[in-house]
């Protein structure tokens, strides 16, 4: 399962990564188009995030079946609980990660992902971005996810975490000739 959830984590965040390229720099801050575009994008590191914690989670993990194990993953796409599930140090200092602390902006939810050279990654709340809509008439639409929604910040994100991807990839590949 681990390399089912990682596998699929490196093909979103390719996926991602040609989204960006494709379009010149200073696109995502565009007027016209950051909004719902950058929405999308900030969905699909969200939910390719999850998948590479729950690799890590399925690599250690005790439960015997794949029901056990997806019921084990079940925290309602809530990062922070997800990462407190796991509980091996070395899995976590084995890929440099180590923090992932949910924060709030006015209405919005972000996790800051913390990696052990500081490097910080800001990562959207997916139930927040997904259904932020309901809450649209709480925000002003000149501020629409601001800062934590910049370009930067998610070209940054998806470099970041499509390696950290690839690591665990090449970590279970080379586990498993053991």
């Amino acid at each position: 399962m681990a390399v089912g959830a990682i596998s699929r984590a490196q093909t979103g965040f390719g996926f991602v990564g040609r989204c960006l390229k494709e379009d010149s720099p200073g696109t995502l801050r565009a007027e016209a188009v950051s909004p719902p575009y950058s929405r999308q994008i900030n969905i699909l590191i969200a939910y390719n995030f999850e998948l590479i914690l729950n690799s890590l989670m399925f690599m250690e993990s005790l439960s015997n079946t794949e029901i056990d194990l997806i019921e084990e993953a079940k925290v309602g796409h809530r990062l922070d609980v997800l990462w407190n599930k796991i509980k091996s140090t070395s899995t976590k200092d084995l890929f440099g990660i180590k923090n992932i602390q949910l924060k709030n902006k006015a209405v919005f939810k972000f996790y800051e992902v913390e990696f052990e050279d500081k490097k910080l990654v800001t990562i959207h709340d997916l139930n927040n971005i997904r259904y932020d809509i309901n809450d649209f008439r709480n925000k002003e639409t000149t501020k629409l996810r601001p800062s934590v929604s910049d370009e930067e910040n998610i070209v940054n994100a998806v470099e970041t975490l499509e390696k950290l991807s690839k690591n665990i990839m090449d970590y279970i590949y080379k586990k498993s000739k053991i």
